[in-house]
């Protein structure tokens, strides 16, 4: 059976401090290995910075521009971009465009 899930803007909550929105993305199912969820950075808005634990994380940009900042170095991200943040990676995500970010988030254990 396919299993779907869209970005839904009424369904954001504060996370991660409040320093982002997000909300849950695809159910949990065995058959899914890997956790999910749906991010927004509002104009202006700073996600915590963070150290990615020991599984990794990959950010899929979905709608407007984002700055990641990790290791003293500077990556702008879009839509068609991919990132992935291997075990240990140091990262902030900072919205500095004129449009809301919004990313799908995967993360899977070591």
């Amino acid at each position: 059976m396919l299993i779907t899930k869209s970005f839904d803007r009424s369904q954001l909550t504060a996370a991660h401090g409040g320093t982002i929105l997000a909300h849950a993305g695809l159910p949990d199912d065995p058959a899914i290995p890997f956790g999910s969820a749906f991010g927004c950075l509002l104009k202006g808005m700073v996600q915590e910075r963070m150290v990615q634990g020991p599984g990794g994380k990959l950010y899929v940009p979905l709608h407007g521009s984002a700055v990641i900042v990790s290791a003293g170095r500077t990556y702008r991200i879009q839509p068609g971009d991919v990132v992935v943040f291997p075990p240990g990676t140091d990262h902030e995500v900072r919205q500095d465009g004129a449009d809301d970010f919004e990313n799908l988030c995967l993360w899977w254990p070591k």
